[in-house]
C-alpha cells in the first residue's frame, strides 16, 4: 500500500481553447470574434480556437494505492534434486494456479486556485468563483478518481468511478445566475479470455469485454436563481448519452 500527497503548482502561457459562450469577459477580450449590427444585435459569433494569455492552478493531489493477492499461497514446488530422489520417471510438477490479485487506487484532487487571464491585460477569471471557459461550468474545487480492479482466472473485473463536486457560472440577472450539481460516474467493466475457459481450436487467441458507461445514468442538473433550468442546459443537452453498454469481442488470428 502507498499513500502520495502532492502540491502542484501549474501556470501555462499561451494555451489553444475554444470560447464557449458569448460572456462580458470574452467579448471584451476577443471582440474581432462577436460582431453586431447597427442595432446591437449580436449576429456572428467566431468559434475558432483562440490563444489563452495565461493560467495558473493550484491544488493538492492525494493518493492511495493497494495491490495484493488474497487466498492461501501455494506450496513451494519440490526442488530438482528431491523430486529425481523420489521418483526419477516423474513428469515435472504442475505450475500453481495464480492467485486472485486485486488493485485499488483512489485519487483525490482539492484546487486550491484556479485563475485564468484571457488576454494580456485583462483582469483574471477565478474559475472556482463563478467564472467559466466552457460554458458549461466552473472548475470543480474538488474530484475523486477511483479504480477498483481484480483478476480471478481467466476473468478481469473492476470498477472505474469519478465524483466530482458542484460548480457555478455567476452571471448579474437571475437567468444567468446557474448552479451545476456535482456528479457521480461509475464504469463497470470486465474482460474474458475464452482460451482459457474453453479448450477448444476456435477459442484461440478469443477474448470478451464489456463495459457499462455511466452505470447510475447521473447526469449534471442546472437551475438558475429562480430555480429553472435554462434552455440548452437540460440534462440531455449537456449528456446525450446517458447510460450506455458496450460489448466487444476481439479474436486473433
Amino acid at each position: 500500500m502507498r499513500f502520495g500527497v502532492d502540491y502542484i503548482d501549474t501556470r501555462i502561457d499561451n494555451q489553444t481553447s475554444t470560447l464557449g459562450s458569448a460572456t462580458a469577459a470574452f467579448q471584451s477580450a476577443f471582440p474581432q470574434a462577436f460582431v453586431r449590427d447597427d442595432a446591437g444585435q449580436l449576429v456572428t459569433v467566431d468559434l475558432r480556437p483562440v490563444t489563452i494569455a495565461r493560467e495558473r492552478e493550484r491544488k493538492l493531489r492525494m493518493t492511495v494505492n493497494l495491490s495484493t493477492q488474497i487466498g492461501r499461497a501455494p506450496p513451494p514446488s519440490p526442488t530438482p534434486p528431491e523430486a529425481a530422489a523420489t521418483d526419477p520417471a516423474a513428469p515435472p510438477p504442475k505450475l500453481p494456479k495464480p492467485r486472485p490479485s486485486i488493485n485499488a487506487s483512489v485519487v483525490t484532487t482539492v484546487r486550491l486556485a484556479d485563475r485564468l487571464t484571457l488576454a494580456p491585460g485583462s483582469p483574471a477569471l477565478d474559475l472556482l468563483d463563478g467564472a467559466t471557459l466552457t460554458g458549461v461550468g466552473g472548475r470543480a474545487r474538488w474530484e475523486s478518481e477511483v479504480d477498483l480492479r481484480g483478476s480471478v482466472g481467466a476473468a478481469n473485473i473492476g470498477l472505474y468511478g469519478r465524483i466530482q463536486g458542484p460548480t457555478r457560472i455567476r452571471g448579474d440577472s437571475p437567468t444567468s445566475d446557474l448552479r451545476f450539481s456535482g456528479r457521480v460516474w461509475l464504469v463497470p467493466y470486465a474482460s474474458f479470455d475464452i482460451a482459457r475457459m474453453v479448450s477448444r481450436p476456435w477459442a484461440w487467441g478469443l477474448s470478451m469485454q464489456l463495459t457499462i458507461e455511466n452505470v447510475l445514468n447521473d447526469r449534471i442538473n442546472v437551475r438558475d436563481r429562480n430555480g429553472a433550468t435554462p434552455n440548452r442546459f437540460q440534462a440531455a443537452y449537456l449528456d446525450p448519452l446517458g447510460r450506455s453498454v458496450r460489448i466487444g469481442v476481439r479474436k486473433q488470428f
